[in-house]
């Protein structure tokens, strides 16, 4: 999902646009924004983005990801190996 517009969410009055359908194929954040690009070839810009993802999907999409997020992610990745050789 992708949010789109420039009124600002959560805001008495703000606007969230809701789009669907159009898969996310890279994030990259900036300092004030956020730059979603989606399948089709277009470009998203947001001042946030939620992504909700397995650990997986997330470092992919997310490949400029600060150091001191990746040692949470691979974590969860390697706890999920264990479960699911575990048979959980």
């Amino acid at each position: 999902m992708t949010a789109r517009g420039e009124s600002r969410a959560f805001e008495p009055g703000g606007r969230l646009d809701v789009v669907t359908g159009n898969a996310v194929v890279a994030v990259k954040p900036g300092p004030r924004t956020v730059r979603l690009h989606l399948a089709d070839g277009t470009t998203v810009t947001a001042g946030r983005a939620v992504l909700a993802a397995p650990a997986p999907v997330a470092l992919a999409l997310h490949a400029d990801l600060p150091d001191d997020e990746r040692p949470f992610l691979t974590a969860a990745i390697a706890a999920r190996r264990v479960l699911a050789a575990q048979g959980d």
